[in-house]
């Protein structure tokens, strides 16, 4: 009998994921709280730097795009039971994912560095304080312990800490992307245990930033 490698859970999450567009889902609105960073129209004194709106967008793009291409290298090590191993195809695929991780680590860095640059709204800061996070959660069914990470970042006004998290987090991945990628490149086939290991740790960060937009889309 064929042997089932992923477990089902991971297809009802990406099916959940599936439903939304990147600009929307990760992070995104949490620019607000710096006053005119969510136009386009740039930074800096000479409105060439991007916004710290544009920089989150970036970044969500190239995270789920690696996330995108990760979830079609377990497809494929799915199938491997069945159809044998085509490393070639395992090496573009892990290949793509680590450079999209890259990019996203590099945009969440550059987010986290320029929001360092501008002050809080303090209109913001107040929603974000009076805030009902326990309601919320619990009228949007939302992962407690996430969540719970989520509420304590904003509800004392420390929106930059969530882009520092994003960067560590990113990074994290990428050198987990790597040991996967060495494995592929000498013709080793990784433990599958590391490749679920790594699948949660891209799920648990696009709930955490996906929760974000959640609380600043209400606000």
């Amino acid at each position: 009998m064929r042997r089932t490698l992923i477990p089902i859970s991971i297809i009802l999450t990406l099916l959940i994921f599936c439903g939304y567009q990147y600009g929307y889902i990760a992070a995104n609105y949490s620019c607000k709280v710096y006053p005119n960073q969510c136009d386009g129209e740039g930074s800096g004194d000479d409105r060439t730097s991007p916004t710290v709106g544009q920089l989150i967008i970036e970044a969500a793009s190239f995270l789920l795009q690696s996330n995108s291409d990760y979830q079609l290298f377990l497809k494929n090590y799915e199938n491997s039971a069945d159809c044998g191993i085509d490393f070639a195809v395992f090496r573009e695929i892990i290949d793509n994912a680590v450079e999209n991780m890259e990019r996203a680590s590099l945009k969440y860095f550059q987010t986290w560095e320029i929001s360092k640059c501008f002050d809080y709204d303090p209109l913001v800061l107040e929603k974000l304080r009076q805030f009902d996070y326990e309601k919320f959660q619990k009228e949007n069914n939302l992962n407690p312990a996430i969540f719970q990470e989520v509420s304590n970042f904003l509800k004392t006004g420390n929106v930059n800490s969530i882009y520092e998290k994003a960067y560590n987090a990113t990074d994290g991945i990428l050198r987990e992307l790597r040991v996967i990628k060495a494995s592929i490149d000498s013709g080793s086939i990784p433990a599958i245990k590391d490749c679920w290991r790594i699948n949660q740790k891209y799920l648990e960060l696009e709930l955490f930033l996906m929760y974000v937009s959640q609380v600043f889309f209400e606000i």
